[in-house]
């Protein structure tokens, strides 16, 4: 028995020291505030941060105490300690922002929200990942938690949310010309698509295959370009 807790105890602490020196190099920039009151959509209140006057270092060493409690309550039950572990994951993004663990605690808890939950808390996730944009504008796991959330809308069929999520960078596109990834004008398209507004689609997969001609989002977008050329075809014809 003891030789067992041994075990399970080692493999924490090597799973947690690995998430911590990775979290480590992420930067803690950008602190813009939200204001106690902010609503988000459906008119939830936004979590509030706790400015601290705790070091990095100590709300580092705080955060890392639940994050070794979450990875605890996990090894147990994940499912039925769900909500703990929601819990706990709010407090160390809320109480210890200043942490470089704590954007890991976002990407974790908006995953949960969109995995875990059936059907999926969108609207929680969104308002999370709003928070999450407006304190850690560079993050490096910005990327990643923007293609999770892209991901579950599609899955979903979740198409006007889809066209909205991604519009800011389509608008920025149009205003500068670059595209630093074939992923949000191709699911922007694919959104447009399902929409049946196949004009707008047919503009956005051909953009795809000229900026990105390798990637495999380049080569659906030709078959895609064929589908929408057959159907206004037919709209033509049947007018």
């Amino acid at each position: 028995m003891k030789t067992k807790i041994h075990n399970l105890m080692k493999k924490i602490f090597i799973v947690s020291a690995f998430v911590i020196a990775m979290n480590f190099l992420v930067s803690c920039a950008g602190t813009a505030p939200v204001r106690e009151g902010d609503k988000g959509e459906e008119g939830a209140p936004l979590p509030v941060i706790k400015e601290s006057d705790m070091a990095a270092e100590e709300q580092q060493a705080q955060a890392f105490a639940l994050f070794n409690e979450i990875l605890v309550l996990s090894q147990q039950d994940r499912r039925g300690n769900r909500d703990k572990v929601v819990e706990h994951y709010q407090k160390i993004i809320t109480g210890y922002p200043d942490a470089p663990i704590a954007q890991e605690g976002y990407l974790r808890l908006i995953d949960m929200y969109l995995k875990e939950f059936k059907p999926p808390e969108k609207a929680k996730a969104l308002y999370l990942y709003k928070l999450f944009k407006e304190r850690y504008p560079e993050s490096h796991l910005g990327d990643k938690v923007e293609k999770n959330i892209a991901t579950s809308l599609y899955r979903n069929k979740d198409w006007e949310e889809l066209v909205s999520f991604f519009k800011p960078h389509v608008n920025e596109f149009i205003k500068t010309g670059e595209l630093k990834s074939s992923l949000h004008m191709y699911l922007y398209s694919e959104a447009k698509y399902n929409l049946k507004d196949y004009k707008e689609a047919y503009k956005g997969y051909k953009i795809v295959i000229q900026y990105f001609p390798q990637s495999i989002d380049a080569k659906i977008s030709e078959k895609r370009m064929v589908e929408i050329e057959k159907q206004l075809k037919q709209e033509k014809d049947q007018e």
